[in-house]
């Protein structure tokens, strides 16, 4: 199932804040099947939508047809929650980031990014890092707020839901898909991306915008188990996924680097690829 590329040449940049971690492989998707799956079971998927969480992953693409950079889709039951972060793609004139979702199946406002230069054609095939940060409301008369990044910069909000929705939201049996690069939907997956993928990571709390800078470094990715000045231990602590892609055998693409150590399951035919950040 592998497709290995020979590693690229690492830039000064490359190399993280702890001596040994060197980026030198992304995984290749190729837009019919492939995705990765990152096995949370209904419970724990369950406590991630309730409380507040993050995103993050480096994304290189062709940016010329529709896509889901992540997302878990349930419809099913009175309380069930979702949400997912789209490229959505008209024509070479017109695309859009979205990012939707509901808790205990009220809906939040649209997250809606309009021609933004990090992508269409103008922007085809270059790396983008992209982070998604989810706050729940402080009481049951606040709402919530959902944020996108871009290459360390915030660049839209929208409003989700108050606290008592978020600690509503159920995983429907049959719905504890969450996948990078594609939806997961009543448990198969649509919306699949065409490009390459690397770096992606999950935490159970709100990034802030600091941190969001210090992690996107300029184009570098960094270990994101070791804290920094604005990442702090808190944070690494809170990281419940962290998949790589580096190794030389399907085992090694799909560890996941986090404690928590559920490791994911690169479904369809992804390959290694030597493309990475830089």
């Amino acid at each position: 199932r592998l497709g290995l590329g020979g590693p690229s040449g690492l830039s000064e940049n490359q190399h993280s804040r702890e001596a040994g971690f060197a980026n030198t492989q992304s995984i290749d998707l190729d837009g019919t099947g492939d995705f990765v799956d990152t096995n949370y079971s209904n419970a724990a998927l369950q406590t991630l939508q309730r409380n507040d969480f993050s995103f993050s992953m480096w994304v290189r693409a062709p940016y010329n047809t529709s896509f889901c950079f992540f997302g878990h889709s349930d419809t099913s039951g009175a309380l069930s929650g979702s949400f997912q972060v789209n490229f959505i793609y008209v024509n070479a004139g017109l695309q859009a980031v979205t990012g939707t979702g509901k808790s205990g199946n009220a809906s939040w406002s649209q997250l809606f990014l309009l021609n933004n230069a990090k992508f269409g054609s103008g922007n085809a095939n270059n790396w983008v890092h992209v982070v998604y940060v989810v706050k729940k409301g402080v009481d049951n008369s606040t709402n919530g707020s959902q944020e996108l990044f871009l290459d360390g910069s915030s660049v839209t909000t929208a409003a989700t839901k108050t606290k008592e929705f978020h600690e509503a939201t159920e995983v429907s049996s049959g719905h504890d898909g969450l996948a990078f690069g594609a939806d997961m939907e009543a448990s198969s997956a649509a919306q699949h991306m065409t490009g390459q993928i690397d770096e992606c990571a999950i935490w159970n709390l709100a990034l802030d915008a600091n941190a969001i800078s210090e992690i996107y470094n300029s184009g570098a990715p960094n270990d994101l188990n070791v804290a920094g000045t604005n990442y702090t231990q808190s944070m690494v602590d809170g990281l419940q996924r962290y998949y790589r892609f580096e190794g030389s055998s399907q085992s090694d693409l799909e560890t996941d680097h986090s404690g928590v150590g559920v490791n994911a399951s690169l479904e369809g035919n992804p390959t290694a690829s030597s493309e990475t950040p830089s």
